[in-house]
């Protein structure tokens, strides 16, 4: 018998709002005021022919949450690399979720995945094969 699972190790999801503090408490389960602080040295790196120009960036360890405001849209972005998922990963075990918990959360607040990088690992017995 073997068990299998996916690992996420990059994942960028884009929120159309303004409600920066709603989509940190409801989707990364983090309290904004005691939680984040304010990357002040963040350099927009933004595609300069976007509709988008990313404003500012509020990081939890090596979570970004990134905001930003163009022709009156409110955009939200929630970046986490690797380690931002392996991190955000013992958030949601501190909550009782798991990724799909998050996916779920998300597509429910209308976010849109820009990136999913993930492996898949098959676990049988005490071997470890990763594809």
């Amino acid at each position: 018998m073997s068990d299998i699972y996916t690992r996420y190790k990059r994942i960028k999801v884009k929120f159309n709002t303004h409600k920066f503090e709603k989509i940190v408490r409801d989707i990364l389960m983090l309290d904004f005021n005691k939680d984040f602080l304010l990357d002040v040295e963040f350099v927009d790196t933004s595609n300069p022919l976007s509709d988008t120009d990313f404003e500012d960036r509020s990081i939890y360890g090596t979570i970004s949450v990134i905001t930003a405001c163009k022709c009156n849209k409110s955009t939200i972005l929630i970046d986490m690399d690797s380690a931002g998922c392996r991190l955000f990963e013992n958030i949601m075990n501190a909550h009782n979720k798991d990724w799909d918990d998050f996916i779920c959360a998300c597509i429910k607040s209308k976010g849109k995945f820009k990136k999913i990088y993930s492996e898949i690992i098959v676990c049988k017995s005490d071997d470890r094969e990763e594809y």
